[in-house]
């Protein structure tokens, strides 16, 4: 089952396969019976064939200045790695080219490669990767696995922003709070949403993979650290026991959809969004409920403040599931 994603751009919105496949639609068409999609031609398959790769997954689609950004998980004689790529914003044709190499490379396939690509400050994104179950590697910082980094658009170099990270499947940056929230998968059990206040004197913040979680392991031993504050790690705003299969966030203030601050996580494996309520010091998220969509297993959601919906990718069929408040 292949991840998809979609991204709202202008008044359009574009989605994109977990193998590579685009397409495209007017966003008003969310309001009407049917969403009549263009297909928008790339060279993904160009790319793949000239470096010899094999495609394991696109793993995020986002836009920074006027520019369309891939995570792609490829394969070759190295292994398994993960890089960006970049393209104009074409609707002839999405003609796409290496933006950043990670140069970091694993053997066998697995599931824990992150990939979410954000907005930051001028001419800089944000890109989270996963560790790749290569053990001790979040924690150390010669490495790229397990952290989230920030990425200059103009010079491509990189700095480490957090560290001991396992599997990051959500992101936002909030200008406004000067937050870095990220969702990310735990072991079995201690999934955790996590709020970066880049307030804080901290430069480096570290999330405490793989020595501290408050999930356990699959093999039924619990060898991790519960407090992560008492060895030195931040502390989850929130965690899941068990784990609901978080993927992708949105963040809300002072809208149809929420009264204050508030951050929406979508659920792979309990097929629901889960709502929530950020603290005013934006440290603690407080469960408000959630939203049951059943048998859809929801990987991307995404916000449009002029038609005021929401939209959500389901993995299941795939398919396109728009959300709109009603008021009575």
């Amino acid at each position: 089952m292949r991840a998809h994603y979609a991204e709202i751009k202008d008044d359009k919105v574009i989605l994109i396969s977990g193998e590579g496949q685009t397409i495209y639609f007017q966003k008003e068409n969310l309001l009407r019976e049917k969403l009549n999609y263009k297909n928008l031609p790339n060279n993904i398959l160009e790319i793949l064939k000239k470096g010899k790769f094999e495609l394991i997954g696109i793993r995020d689609l986002h836009f920074a200045n006027e520019k369309v950004f891939i995570s792609m998980l490829v394969k070759n004689q190295k292994g398994i790695t993960i890089n960006l790529y970049e393209a104009d914003l074409d609707y002839e044709k999405l003609i796409f080219k290496t933006f950043f190499k990670t140069e970091e490379y694993w053997d066998n396939y697995n599931v824990f490669s992150g990939g979410r690509i954000e907005d930051y400050t001028k001419n800089n994104i944000l890109f989270a990767i996963g560790f790749s179950s290569v053990k001790n590697v979040a924690q150390d910082k010669q490495s790229l696995l397990g952290k989230i980094i920030k990425i200059n658009l103009e010079s491509k170099n990189y700095e480490l922003i957090s560290i001991g990270h396992r599997n990051p499947q959500g992101l936002r940056f909030v200008k406004k709070e000067n937050l870095i929230i990220n969702s990310e998968h735990g072991p079995k059990g201690g999934d955790e949403i996590n709020i970066n206040s880049l307030n804080d004197k901290k430069e480096i913040k570290n999330y405490g993979w793989d020595i501290a979680s408050y999930g356990t392991a699959y093999d039924g031993t619990d060898p991790f650290k519960k407090s992560h504050k008492k060895f030195g790690f931040e502390e989850p705003a929130i965690y899941f026991v068990p784990s609901i299969g978080i993927s992708e966030i949105l963040y809300f203030e002072n809208n149809s959809y929420c009264s204050g601050k508030c951050i929406w996580a979508t659920s792979l494996r309990a097929n629901s969004i889960y709502l929530h309520e950020m603290s005013d010091n934006n440290e603690k998220l407080t469960s408000i409920g959630r939203i049951h969509l059943k048998k859809n297993r929801l990987r991307d959601i995404d916000y449009d403040e002029d038609l005021d919906i929401v939209i959500l990718l389901s993995e299941n069929i795939p398919s396109l599931i728009s959300l709109k408040k009603i008021n009575n």
